[in-house]
């Protein structure tokens, strides 16, 4: 990527307050979805530098999402963990169906491949889950810290819910 001052990244999904992912969408992970399209915001970070992201780069990465600039109160904070909590303690049952489920389909190959990606899916989603709790901090902060963890001194701005605000 290129090292112009006036580059933009943007970083977009769905997020919620101290989340530390975004989403493709904003429904909570069911039976039939057990990913719900889920993506820590430290991996959409690592993605953008496996892909050729400098540490040379001194543009700015715009973290763009519902909330990204959004701290949760000492109340919403606490929900959200017991709500975090609740998913990590359902989430075995919640893939015992999903696998139960691929387990009926006929044998064909092209179901041999679903249950294989889907396998794979469960364990990110997994390790996600594990390192999820949400966060006291904003979305934002929490990918502009790991951005600097990794030797980019890159401007990082939020988007929605503080527009504009340099971390």
């Amino acid at each position: 990527m290129s090292n112009d001052a006036a580059g933009v990244v943007y970083i977009r999904g769905h997020g919620n307050p101290g989340f530390p992912y975004i989403m493709a969408n904003y429904k909570p992970p069911r039976h039939d979805d057990p990913m719900g399209l889920v993506l820590p915001i430290t991996e959409a970070c690592k993605r953008l530098i496996d892909n050729g992201l400098s540490t040379g780069f001194r543009g700015v990465i715009k973290f763009y999402s519902c909330h990204s600039g959004t701290k949760s109160s000492s109340a919403e904070l606490a929900e959200a963990r017991r709500k975090w909590g609740t998913e990590q303690k359902n989430f075995p049952q919640v893939i015992e169906i999903v696998r139960k489920q691929l387990a009926q389909m006929p044998h064909t190959p092209e179901n041999v491949t679903k249950r294989k990606n889907l396998e794979v899916e469960i364990e990110k989603y997994s390790e996600s889950l594990k390192k999820g709790e949400p966060q006291d901090k904003s979305l934002a902060r929490q990918g502009a810290d790991y951005m600097r963890k990794q030797a980019l001194s890159t401007v990082c701005s939020t988007g929605t819910g503080s527009a504009g605000i340099d971390l």
